[in-house]
């Protein structure tokens, strides 16, 4: 980028390191920085990670998104992120870990809430699934990691709970 800074520049060697398929070199490069705040590079950085993630490298990707959890602690997109690549791969007690954090810091994302429910459900804690599902659902009924988890648990039953009116 013309103008670009040193984080540009990392930024940049990252993502085209994760579009060749070296998810290593380009974890290493940003690691090799410390660039906690860098402003206006969260952007940056989620393009990295998404594309190590479209490339399969998933280890990379989630080890990527928690050194952006590291850098932007207040930002819940980072370990949303963790949380849906981990449970993309196989690994639901570490996503529900993950996105735990992200739901505490954003506690109305309903897309974190719903993720969150199926990473309990997969990991075996279905009655704090359930609950959490239904808490989802009463707001937003078309979530479908919510839905899926009712399904799953064989309580398709309407969230609210009773009356229609809720």
């Amino acid at each position: 980028r013309m103008g670009g800074g040193v984080a540009d520049a990392v930024f940049l060697a990252a993502e085209l390191d994760a579009a060749r398929g070296d998810g290593k070199a380009a974890l290493r490069r940003l690691a090799a920085r410390e660039l906690v705040g860098s402003d206006g590079k969260r952007e940056d950085l989620a393009r990295v990670i998404r594309t190590l993630a479209e490339r399969g490298d998933l280890a990379h990707a989630v080890d990527a998104a928690r050194l952006g959890a590291r850098w932007f602690p207040a930002d819940a997109q980072f370990p949303y992120y963790a949380g849906g690549i981990l449970l993309s791969s196989g690994r639901p007690a570490d996503a529900a870990e993950a996105l735990e954090e992200a739901k505490r810091l954003e506690p109305d994302n309903l897309l974190i809430r719903g993720l969150f429910a199926l990473s309990l459900a997969r990991s075996g804690r279905p009655e704090a699934a359930v609950r959490e599902a239904r808490s989802v659902l009463r707001i937003d009924p078309e979530n479908a990691e919510a839905r899926a988890v009712l399904d799953q648990a064989g309580s398709a039953e309407e969230p609210s709970g009773g009356s229609a009116g809720n």
